[in-house]
């Protein structure tokens, strides 16, 4: 999903669920509009398993990968410092974690209830 903060406000009061891929930042920002926002943070087991990926993609040169993994680091760091997701999901196996997002969204989207209480993460 691609908008603007006013666009976001004005979809969900349509009823719209959305899915964005956004960094911690962005989805702090989300969660300042949309308190009842499902947070899920999809992460790589080890920042050498994501720096493989990242050089296996041939999309980005040395110095953007490197970068990458700065920003990586400082995200982690922060998420453990101040938890801002209701969900953790490791992505090691595309297939299984592709499986459990979409049990995530479907419970979610049934119940409309987050699985947490604040600072409770489920680990997958």
């Amino acid at each position: 999903y691609y908008g603007s903060p006013v666009s976001i406000k004005e979809d969900i009061k349509k009823g719209k669920s959305l899915l964005m891929i956004i960094d911690r930042e962005g989805a702090q920002r989300v969660k300042e509009l949309v308190p009842d926002a499902v947070l899920i943070w999809i992460y790589t087991k080890d920042l050498q398993t994501l720096a493989a990926r990242l050089a296996n993609r041939n999309t980005e040169s040395e110095e953007q990968i490197q970068k990458r993994l700065w920003q990586a680091q400082l995200e982690i760091e922060k998420e453990t410092q101040n938890p801002l997701f209701h969900y953790r999901l490791m992505n090691d196996e595309f297939s299984s974690a592709f499986e459990e997002l979409t049990r995530i969204i479907k419970r979610e989207l049934k119940t409309g209830e987050k699985a947490d209480q604040v600072g409770f993460f489920k680990q997958i």
